[in-house]
């Protein structure tokens, strides 16, 4: 009998309850709202989806994430980022509760593929004596590796790395040309309007013998306009380490920066929503994420 009264006492209480819920106030109605409504889904002109996704994603060829035994690359993030399962870099089957609705891969700028050439041993690596050394002590494992990956970041961070190292991996150069496009190209695979968003972006950072400061690129475009952009580094005569300076459209033709407001890139049903600030720069065609500061 006490169950029976405590269950009717609960339902007599439900309706107050939710009546209470969807009761928006007076205050929250203000300038969202044409007129009086008694509807609080009528006449809404606001955004109401929110869409999950990540803007800081490195793979293997990030010289820090590669060099610290990840050695998983675009296809394998993509996939493990819209749901499917991969196995991780420990050899585990790993994947997510939920997929993510969106992801921008932001590999480091700097030196960007060197980390895969480095761990399979490339023949323009072993050529150079400084990384020769470094390959050797990497390959014994352990704490020799922990040792050689911390010595080569330690020497490009206070600009003591092999010139030819740096020649083979800046942004004029054909190895690095080809990374760039099979990062363009793994995004353009990938990008699937209305469900799955693969934005194309990369990590910038601040290098000023080892006082770092980091953003996040991300571009407005398709593929066909994010081959035209050089990646922004700090290597071979950048013109500046400071981010207000970069931000600016230049010949560098940098064009998003993650700072303040919203960038959305346009795919079907799917707007997606991130913390930004973006510069457009003067790349001529149509963009793929629009500008918002609302």
């Amino acid at each position: 009998m006490r169950i029976s009264i405590n269950l009717l006492a609960g339902f007599l209480l439900l309706p107050a309850v939710c009546f209470a819920q969807i009761q928006p106030s007076e205050e929250s109605l203000e300038g969202l709202y044409p007129g009086k409504t008694y509807s609080p889904y009528a006449s809404r002109a606001f955004p109401d989806k929110v869409y999950w996704g990540d803007t800081h994603l490195h793979t293997s060829l990030s010289l820090d994430a590669g060099m610290f035994g990840n050695t998983l690359g675009l296809d394998e993030s993509y996939r493990f980022h819209r749901g499917e399962e991969v196995v991780s870099s420990t050899g585990l089957p790993a994947r997510l509760g939920r997929p993510l609705d969106w992801i921008v891969v932001t590999d480091h700028s700097d030196m960007m593929g060197f980390a895969d050439d480095f761990t399979r041993g490339a023949p323009n690596v072993l050529a150079v004596e400084q990384s020769k050394a470094w390959y050797d002590l990497y390959s014994q494992g352990g704490q020799n590796a922990v040792d050689a990956t911390l010595d080569l970041i330690r020497n490009f961070s206070q600009g003591t790395m092999d010139e030819q190292l740096l020649n083979d991996y800046s942004p004029a150069s054909d190895i690095y040309k080809s990374v760039w496009q099979r990062v363009i190209d793994a995004a353009e695979k990938y990008n699937d309007p209305g469900h799955f968003t693969a934005l194309i972006g990369y990590e910038w950072t601040s290098l000023d013998k080892g006082n770092n400061l980091h953003r996040n690129v991300i571009l407005r475009d398709n593929g066909n306009k994010a081959s035209q952009v050089v990646r922004w580094t700090c290597m071979h005569g950048s013109p500046t380490t400071r981010p207000r300076r970069a931000a600016q459209p230049s010949p560098w033709r940098i064009t998003a920066t993650c700072r303040t407001a919203s960038c959305s890139r346009l795919t079907g049903n799917l707007p997606v929503k991130r913390s930004t600030r973006t510069t457009s720069s003067s790349v001529p065609g149509g963009s793929r994420c629009t500008k918002s500061r609302k």
